[in-house]
């Protein structure tokens, strides 16, 4: 498991069990994939955020109605999908991940987008869903944000 690049809800289950996602762990750097699409999972945790090379996560079509504030530690995340949950609100810490390029958080129940989400640099997509385009009204924030109708098509907001 020390090689292992990629992860699927069987690793990451073990680990969890095991209880091998702290922090400080040296093998926390081995896994920079963790795919977590369908899964079931109705929350991620805490500990999720001690995965420092992680650079691409997915995890959606689960039934997640949060994700933790220490998803702003995962420094080196640059796709972050989490489409198709139940998710109300976004922490504020995603604005900490400066390596974020993409995030997609369509198919959710956000009410809004946080603020923080203008810090990221190389962020270059956000995917929302269309009936929050009346609320995104920071001119920073619509540069990347793309809207998803329903149908299925994604439309820039400018």
């Amino acid at each position: 498991m020390a090689n292992c690049k990629t992860w699927g809800i069987k690793e990451f289950n073990e680990w969890i069990r095991r209880g091998w996602i702290r922090r400080g762990c040296n093998l926390n750097n081995t896994v920079t994939v963790l795919d977590l699409y369908n899964c079931g999972l109705t929350s991620l945790p805490e500990s999720i955020g001690n995965l420092r090379a992680v650079t691409w996560l997915c995890v959606t079509c689960n039934k997640l109605t949060s994700l933790p504030e220490s998803i702003g530690n995962l420094a080196d995340l640059r796709y972050l999908y989490v489409y198709n949950n139940q998710l109300t609100s976004l922490p504020e810490s995603i604005g900490c991940l400066n390596s974020l390029e993409e995030l997609r958080v369509y198919g959710n129940q956000l009410a809004s987008l946080p603020e923080s989400i203008t810090n990221l640099k190389y962020i270059k997509k956000v995917h929302v869903d269309f009936y929050l385009k009346d609320i995104i009204t920071n001119v920073d924030m619509l540069k990347f944000v793309l809207f998803k109708e329903e149908k299925g098509d994604t439309k820039p907001a400018m």
